[in-house]
């Protein structure tokens, strides 16, 4: 505690009381957590600092009661664990095997479609959702360490328009609502595309209403064929603009993937056809697109958090330089006809996210590992944000996705995956970085924060969400939900057997981590 002093608060408060013991005095300022913001970034948090961390010499099995331990805990919600190599970040085993639905063998993660620019816990960080492997979400509320499942099976998806959406977007502005996309029916048998309003905040029952259908926005969304496809909406931090992909085929990627629409509660509607290139909608100039003749499908659409940018990840390229230029991400300024465009070359590589007018991305420079900033109105130049970072002996097969929740001036954050030099035999290689949770600082200190290892095992490339060790932040950078395999150590995928190969068939859970107080 050398150099640190006592808060006002807590000087006030020796002040009031007239405290004169000192042993008192001193009993009260170890008992707040001070050192927390302080001792951190004196420790592993420096700019400077890309030292491996390593493993515990013995991973714990994640449950206190399952007989399958230490080969595989089929069950095992509501165990906590904080490793000696992060002790100011405990985790939280949310799911188990036993966690309700409708599906035989659920596994989970974080995000139905599996991004991690996502919104999954509530305001307040009372509330969070998780989704099954067979397609459902699950509600849960949170007291930390604290967990309950609530509603049962909430929500059978496959685009039923009954039940609930393919993503839930918790708001950043009211307690437990969340938003969600659906394809609803309309007149004569037609489907809209259709913004939904939740509300968490009882814990005997949700309820469901109708924000928008957004029909009227194209008319060819009023009579999409039924098995039309939508991406998850995102919102931004005021809860007056929202941002959905919306195909006339049934998937991402697939040829009628190509209506980026924006929606505002007062302005409007505004739609970008990347197939022909032209915006239409309600505010603000129509017309073709300007700053590039590229026409493609749809794979991604992310909304910033101001409202006033979207992130659009192509598919295909139809016509133009998609492919021969290295066009990684496009950015549109939504009351504009302007689109910038993020170039993979020198340093625009790897996974992204969006913040408000800048965005952030991973990208390897000659073998080393490397986080980026840069405006969204010019994308092709970039600021690197740690003052140093892995080099080639310290990195092997490093990735991930991005998330950055609130923008500026908040931190983006990043899971990312563990590495094996020599195949599977325990615990993975410890690298810097490696098989880490990270908050990237964005505010020109540098500090890139190291908040816990994933205990992922990196192994199975068929399992999407534990390969890519999917997670999310709560808006407020208190805690961290993400997706694992826990080193092969959850059971089998079948959901009866505890053994399992890690490269084909352990099965996936969602942890949880509450983070310290350095990083919000």
């Amino acid at each position: 505690m050398r150099g640190v002093k006592p808060s006002l608060r807590l000087r006030e408060l020796i002040r009031i009381s007239q405290i004169r013991s000192w042993a008192r005095i001193r009993k009260l300022i170890w008992a707040i957590p001070l050192c927390v913001s302080v001792c951190i970034a004196q420790t592993y948090n420096t700019p400077s600092n890309v030292s491996p961390i390593a493993y515990p010499a013995t991973i714990p099995c994640p449950s206190s009661s399952d007989r399958g331990c230490p080969i595989g805990a089929l069950t095992g919600s509501g165990w906590t664990y904080t490793e000696p190599g992060f002790p100011d970040t405990p985790l939280l085993r949310v799911t188990d095997v036993d966690t309700p639905t409708t599906r035989p063998n659920p596994q989970w993660t974080v995000n139905c479609g599996g991004s991690a620019e996502t919104s999954p816990m509530s305001l307040n960080d009372d509330r969070f959702y998780v989704c099954s492997n067979g397609g459902q979400i699950g509600i849960f509320s949170l007291s930390w360490p604290n967990i309950t499942h609530l509603y049962g099976t909430t929500c059978i998806l496959a685009g039923n328009p009954a039940n609930c959406a393919p993503n839930l977007w918790f708001s950043r502005k009211v307690n437990d609502i969340a938003y969600g996309d659906s394809l609803g029916s309309g007149r004569s048998g037609s489907v809209h595309l259709v913004i939904y309003k939740y509300n968490f905040a009882s814990t005997s029952g949700y309820t469901k209403t109708m924000v928008k259908d957004l029909s009227g926005c194209l008319e060819l969304l009023g009579t999409l064929i039924s098995n039309a496809y939508v991406d998850d909406a995102t919102v931004s931090n005021d809860d007056q603009t929202f941002a959905v992909l919306g195909s006339t085929t049934a998937d991402q990627d697939s040829p009628g993937a190509v209506y980026v629409v924006v929606w505002n509660r007062t302005k409007g509607c505004r739609v970008w056809n990347t197939s022909s290139g032209t915006i239409s909608g309600d505010y603000g100039p129509i017309g073709h697109i300007s700053g590039t003749s590229d026409t493609f499908t749809l794979h991604n659409v992310r909304l910033g958090a101001g409202g006033d940018w979207v992130k659009v990840t192509w598919a295909n390229c139809l016509s133009g330089g998609c492919s021969s230029s290295y066009v990684e991400n496009y950015l549109w300024q939504v009351g504009t006809r302007n689109v910038t465009v993020n170039s993979q070359a020198p340093d625009g590589c790897g996974h992204t996210a969006i913040g408000r007018e800048r965005m952030a991305n991973q990208c390897f420079l000659g073998y080393q590992q490397a986080f980026w900033q840069r405006a969204n109105a010019s994308p092709s130049s970039g600021t690197l944000l740690p003052a140093a970072h892995p080099g080639s002996n310290d990195l092997d097969g490093f990735d991930q996705h991005m998330t950055w929740p609130q923008g500026e001036p908040a931190a983006a954050y990043s899971t990312t995956v563990p590495t094996y030099t020599n195949g599977f035999n325990g615990p993975p290689d410890t690298n810097a970085w490696d098989g880490e949770g990270l908050a990237l600082s964005t505010n020109g200190s540098g500090i890139v924060y190291r908040l816990f290892h994933t205990f992922n095992s990196y192994l199975c490339r068929s399992c999407f969400y534990t390969y890519n060790v999917l997670g999310a932040p709560s808006s407020d950078g208190a805690y961290y939900l993400f997706t694992t395999d826990w080193d092969g150590m959850l059971g089998n995928a079948n959901g009866i057997t505890t053994a399992c190969n890690p490269t084909s068939n352990c099965r996936g859970d969602v942890f949880l981590a509450k983070l310290p107080i350095a990083t919000r």
